[in-house]
Formats: structure tokens, sequence, C-alpha cells
């Protein structure tokens, strides 16, 4: 299965703080939602960057991916606590929910 994404943030992470991203469209791609371990942790480390934008993609982006980024909810979870910025926080919230695995148990009126 393939999702397209806004940005990729793969594509920039590796940027200093101080280089501007590229433009949306230059970094718009198809991404396969299977990625490599090295990928994740370029995504986890984009939560640690100074730049809030960077930070909110790497949320949302991990979000995006399931059940594969279920071993980063710890983190999500400092982040959506933690972070100074709203949008971020919020973006890990809304990451954490997608991540979490089914409740199994069943809800009674």
């Amino acid at each position: 299965m393939r999702i397209r994404y806004g940005f990729l943030l793969l594509g920039f992470l590796g940027c200093s703080d101080s280089t501007p991203p590229p433009a949306p469209t230059a970094v718009e791609a198809e991404v396969q939602t299977d990625l490599s371990r090295d990928q994740l942790m370029q995504l986890v480390k984009g939560l640690d960057s100074s730049r809030a934008s960077v930070r909110l993609q790497s949320a949302t982006t991990l979000g995006r991916l399931g059940a594969q980024a279920r071993p980063f909810a710890e983190r999500l979870k400092e982040i959506a606590e933690r972070d100074k910025d709203k949008r971020v926080r919020e973006a890990a919230s809304q990451a954490i929910a997608k991540i979490s695995p089914p409740s199994t148990e069943e809800t009674t009126p």
C-alpha cells in the first residue's frame, strides 16, 4: 500500500536547522508505508528539531504509519504533553490515537 504525503520529511530531516526545507512541491512523493528502521529513526529524530514545522511533520507522518510507529508511542506521548507548540502537541496526540492498538474491551452503554 502507498500513501501520498504532502511533505516527505525524510528528504529534509538531514538539513541543519539553519537550512530552510525545500518547497512542498519539491518534496511531495509517494512513500511505501513499510519504512526501514533507519527511515523511522529519522522521523523520530525530527521530533527533536528546533523547528516546529519539522516536529509537526514528523509527528503527523508517524501517525500515518500506524502500527509500524507503535514503538515510538511513548516518545509521541512526551511530545503531546510537553512541546511548546500547540500544533505539534495536537499532531502528536492524533498520531498516538492512530498508532494505538484497537481496544479489545467492549464498551457498554
